[in-house]
């Protein structure tokens, strides 16, 4: 029984830290830093060097090390890729299957902080994020793994440690790229971000509760889900690293007050003023390439120093 209290404990601890520091780069990226030319550019493009950074030299590492030999690495992270990949096709071919008049559902925005009750806004904006959906599930393959290998207070306190260190460039690479590339206000990059803060203590309590109870042993399946959530956290890197003039063909949200510029007639009839395309260039960036190499190279520097470190 102490054993689950101190595990709820740590749950919480996990939830509010990642909350916490998901709130930095929102609160820091305001209208006044949205207007100031390349810098959510460049933004993005460091949090596309963070995320790959942390699929390649921390995640994919990780699940590896906690696999047996006999393990099939390989196809673990090919089902991660494939899993993201055929989410990606399936939004978009829902969206553009729909009839003109239920589109409108697609650039519903999240206006006041009260839309994080309604479930159906939190499921529409997720489900149009694609960088939200893989660390959903690389949040709950770590407390997967957790719930699954470890036992004993003191372990449980050390890895609640080592678990905030290693989701500092997670949650900034996330929060950054929903912000800069994606378009979405901050009411819905909070709902993401909520629900990405609750991923790792509900893995973590769920796999706990079963060790616990003795439904059997549960290593294996954590195993195989920290790697292919590896795979996941590799596909949505290579997709947002991307050369101007060859960005993802998902459309994604325009900035709130954008969206309710637009007269409902031009929304009836489907006009392509709806969305935005993501851009990772700026006029300002282009008149000086190297600002997004040592933006992105900046962002890798985060997870290789925690790889020293963790």
């Amino acid at each position: 029984m102490l054993e689950l209290i101190g595990a709820l404990i740590v749950a919480l601890l996990i939830f509010f830290s990642t909350l916490i520091i998901g709130c930095i780069p929102i609160y820091l990226l305001d209208k006044r830093a949205q207007r100031t030319q390349g810098l959510p550019s460049s933004i993005a493009t460091f949090g596309v060097g963070t995320l790959l950074g942390t699929a390649l030299l921390l995640v994919i590492p990780e699940g590896i090390e906690v696999c047996d030999a006999d393990d099939n690495y390989g196809l673990d992270l090919i089902i991660g890729y494939l899993v993201m990949y055929f989410m990606e096709k399936l939004v978009n071919w829902k969206g553009a299957t729909r009839p003109i008049w239920t589109q409108r559902e697609s650039i519903e925005h999240m206006r006041n902080w009260s839309d994080l009750t309604n479930m159906r806004k939190v499921a529409i904006v997720l489900c149009k994020s694609e960088f939200a959906l893989a660390m959903i599930l690389h949040g709950f393959s770590d407390g997967a793994v957790i719930g699954a290998s470890v036992s004993g207070s003191l372990l449980n306190w050390a890895l609640a440690a080592a678990m905030l260190i290693h989701k500092i460039p997670t949650v900034l690479s996330i929060v950054s790229l929903m912000q800069c590339k994606q378009g979405l206000n901050q009411y819905e990059v909070a709902s993401n971000l909520l629900l990405f803060s609750a991923s790792t203590p509900i893995g973590y309590l769920l796999f706990k509760l079963f060790y616990a109870l003795a439904f059997g042993p549960t290593s294996w399946l954590g195993r195989n889900i920290m790697l292919i959530s590896g795979g996941s956290l590799l596909y949505v890197a290579t997709a947002a690293l991307q050369t101007p003039g060859h960005a993802s063909s998902t459309p994604t949200y325009l900035p709130l007050e954008s969206a309710q510029s637009v007269p409902l007639s031009e929304l009836e009839l489907g006009e392509a003023r709806s969305y935005s395309w993501p851009s990772t260039g700026s006029n300002g960036e282009s008149s000086r390439p190297y600002i997004g190499t040592i933006s992105f190279l900046s962002g890798l520097l985060i997870p290789a120093g925690i790889s020293f470190i963790h």
